[in-house]
């Protein structure tokens, strides 16, 4: 990421822009709307959402200042774009076969739109980026593949738990630290048993912005494990435990409950995914160990251990 504004600034200078085709107007795919309109060199120059009213109102929520059209092919929708023009679509598919799309953003959060939607982009011959992790674990590596026949770029979104997690993993990796855990903190109170149709549930939902199915994902603990299996599959490491140990924790103890069971801790073996719960979230982690006495010594006077 270093550099990159200076690189959008660039880009931008030259007369162009990263033209983003948005796929999945929910909370997250409106956020990037949003943000992408505060940045130099990038804009969202569609989106598609199931629901269009959506799709409208996340141009809205951005207070995107350009004509906002609907259309129902990719020709119109290309047409338009190239008028300065922004397009609202009901239909994935026309984002995928858009000529003046750049790079295709999934963000549904079904893995079925997101495979589809992957496929039939890279063969447009757009860059993928996925927010949708539940596409990416169920058959991420596959997409990795048929996007590298196609020549494009395959991505989960920077920022997002399991690829700052990746970035933590090689930074200590090239390092040559030993890597004893890798995860994440959950930020909200775990129960397993939690249901979408609980009136609270519902009432909650709509007051985040959120689907019941989507926020049950964070409570009873299914986003937490999606988000360790992409790490899982970025980095190899794996659970320690089936369904993982999820010790309550905070940020300064987090070596504690992380270490092998020999040395008062949890784990069996290291080089394992896992998370906490507790004064850790909304963030990524990463316990590792060196025997070097001098880069030990370092450690502990810069309180890293």
């Amino acid at each position: 990421m270093i550099g990159l504004n200076d690189d959008l600034k660039a880009y931008a200078a030259s007369g162009k822009t990263v033209k983003i085709g948005l796929i999945g107007a929910g909370q997250m795919g409106t956020d990037v709307v949003a943000q992408t309109s505060m940045m130099t060199g990038v804009d969202v120059v569609v989106i598609a959402d199931v629901n269009l009213q959506r799709a409208l109102d996340a141009y809205k929520i951005a207070r995107i200042d350009k004509e906002v059209v609907e259309v129902k092919s990719a020709a119109e929708a290309d047409a338009a774009v190239l008028a300065g023009k922004r397009v609202a679509v009901n239909d994935y598919r026309i984002v995928c076969d858009m000529k003046q799309v750049d790079v295709m953003l999934e963000a549904t959060g079904v893995p079925e739109i997101g495979s589809r939607a992957a496929l039939r982009s890279a063969r447009s011959g757009q860059a993928l980026a996925m927010m949708n992790v539940e596409t990416d674990i169920t058959v991420g590596p596959i997409l990795h593949w048929y996007a590298q026949k196609k020549n494009v770029l395959y991505a989960l979104a920077a920022g997002d738990e399991p690829a700052a997690c990746k970035e933590l993993y090689d930074f200590a990796d090239s390092l040559g630290f030993t890597i004893v855990a890798a995860g994440k903190g959950k930020n909200n109170p775990l129960n397993r048993h939690e249901v979408p149709t609980n009136p609270e549930i519902i009432k909650d939902a709509e007051r985040r912005g959120l689907s019941p199915n989507m926020l049950i994902e964070f409570i009873d603990g299914s986003k937490t494990m999606i988000e360790m299996a992409a790490v899982s599959n970025a980095t190899g490491l794996v659970p320690d435990v089936r369904g993982m140990h999820g010790p309550s924790t905070d940020r300064d103890h987090l070596n504690q409950p992380f270490s092998l069971k020999e040395d008062g801790g949890l784990l069996s073996k290291m080089g394992v995914v896992d998370y906490g719960i507790g004064r850790v979230a909304p963030g990524v982690f990463l316990v590792v160990r060196t025997d070097h006495p001098r880069l030990r010594e370092a450690m502990i006077l810069r309180d890293m251990g």
